[in-house]
């Protein structure tokens, strides 16, 4: 049961939930949640997450969507803007077609540029370049007991996992085989469990399962 709680109300600890006791009140924190999909269809079954209480301990809950409407103002998830880390296994790699990107060359910006020739240009600093600065962007898709969800890494979280500097790869690219070599190399991290930390923004909360997190 989800219902808010002035600080006189009687209230249960998730300790205390059991099967066979029924119609608890719990004060909690919704630590994580996320949409639940039947794998398939795509089709919405309910708003899952993990609630926390004053004692640290934590528990699953689930929504059926047909009834999410009622709670949805009450429920607030309050993971925006705080880091996670979790152990999840790699399970595919999502863009291996465009794995890295032409950025500005400021260190305060790394914002995508694009080409209005003979230049780059970078809308966010206003500033024109020769030569944009390359970045590695991987998405991989991870797994674990609970979900599949995209990652998206940068720099150095990519090439701890590829085990490469970007620079390597980009000479690798040049080669007559270069697209199967460095296709080979970006699916080396498949099958191969971490531990990740990421951070939680609104737009992840916003959009749900079609946002990628990012490493």
């Amino acid at each position: 049961m989800l219902q808010h709680l002035d600080m006189t109300t009687h209230y249960n600890l998730i300790k205390q939930v059991t099967k066979s006791v029924r119609n608890l009140k719990l004060r909690v924190r919704i630590d994580r949640s996320w949409d639940h999909f039947l794998v398939g269809n795509e089709t919405l079954l309910s708003k899952d997450m993990i609630l926390i209480d004053e004692k640290g301990d934590q528990i699953n809950a689930s929504i059926p969507m047909e009834i999410y409407p009622q709670f949805k103002e009450k429920v607030q998830d309050g993971s925006v803007g705080k880091r996670y880390k979790f152990k999840a296994k790699i399970s595919d790699i999502d863009n291996k077609y465009n794995w890295h990107y032409n950025c500005c060359e400021s260190d305060q910006c790394r914002r995508k540029v694009e080409l209005k020739y003979p230049e780059w240009w970078c809308d966010y600093c206003s500033i024109s370049m020769k030569e944009p600065t390359k970045r590695y962007k991987v998405q991989f898709e991870i797994e674990d007991s609970t979900c599949k969800k995209l990652i998206t890494t940068f720099d150095d979280e990519a090439e701890y996992l590829l085990q490469r500097p970007l620079d390597e790869l980009l000479k690798i690219e040049k080669q007559e085989n270069g697209f199967d070599l460095v296709s080979e190399i970006l699916e080396e991290p498949i099958g191969k469990e971490y531990e990740f930390e990421v951070r939680i923004t609104k737009y992840n909360c916003e959009n749900g399962k079609d946002s990628s997190l990012t490493v």
